[in-house]
């Protein structure tokens, strides 16, 4: 069988006594750098993040993007259907989708405008995602909130980046998201991230999209029973016959 979601679910899947393929936690954090094509980072997020209003564990959860690159990267996620939030209303929004610790269940995969509505805002359906700047350890950075509600965090370099994008990963070992086009700091964030998809300048679903012409088609990321990208050989017995002196067959 295959289980996701939260702990409950897989622990129940891995006592069930049969063979379970258990989807874990992920919080991916996206780094932008000032190599980046802003223009192109910013849809490719937008667009990662709020695929099915955020609820696959491997969309695009925080942004940490350097300080230079950073006003412009807001202005062109403003172009792709993103509303930006300030002061006062990321407040109403955090007390609305965080409760007592955990993302607010009543919220989870909602359409920004029911999620506005509740501090106050009113928005039209063309509105695909919230956005709002926050400090690193912000509780909508550090939860995997599973809403189109997406944190911008201020870094001062890509140094500081990768350090918040680890913390704010938790160490699952999940998925990360990177936009740059210097090809050592992509091989300096893979080595520090260790996730199971790494995706480079392109949304978070290219990692398992058939239309992207890249790894497999798979909807399950399984982490705590090993299996990574989760395909239909998984639920397969692999069969090996041996005939001695004729032939091999596997």
């Amino acid at each position: 069988m295959a289980a996701a979601g939260g702990e409950g679910v897989i622990r129940a899947a891995l006592k069930s006594g049969k063979k379970a393929i258990t989807g874990g936690p992920g919080n991916p954090p996206v780094v932008v750098d000032e190599t980046a094509d802003i223009a192109k980072a910013a849809k490719d997020i937008i667009d990662g993040e709020s695929y099915d209003n955020n609820v696959l564990c491997i969309a695009e959860k925080e942004v940490f993007v350097v300080e230079s690159v950073a006003d412009r990267l807001i202005a062109e996620m403003q172009k792709n259907h993103a509303y930006l939030i300030k002061s006062q209303e990321v407040a109403d929004l955090t007390n609305v989708t965080i409760k007592d610790g955990e993302p607010n269940g009543q919220l989870i995969g909602k359409n920004p405008s029911v999620i506005l509505k509740d501090i106050g805002i009113e928005v039209g359906d063309d509105v695909c995602t919230v956005i709002f700047e926050a400090p690193p350890e912000h509780p909508l950075v550090m939860i995997e909130q599973l809403m189109p509600v997406l944190p911008i965090v201020r870094v001062k370099d890509f140094e500081e980046a990768v350090k918040w994008a680890v913390k704010a990963e938790h160490r699952d070992c999940h998925t990360a998201i990177l936009h740059s086009n210097d090809i050592n700091r992509i091989t300096e964030y893979a080595r520090a991230m260790q996730m199971t998809a790494l995706v480079v300048n392109a949304p978070s679903y290219s990692c398992m999209d058939p239309q992207s012409k890249t790894l497999v088609y798979a909807h399950t990321l399984t982490g705590p029973t090993g299996e990574g990208f989760c395909t239909p050989r998984h639920f397969t017995r692999q069969e090996r016959i041996m005939l001695g002196g004729a032939f091999h067959f596997v």
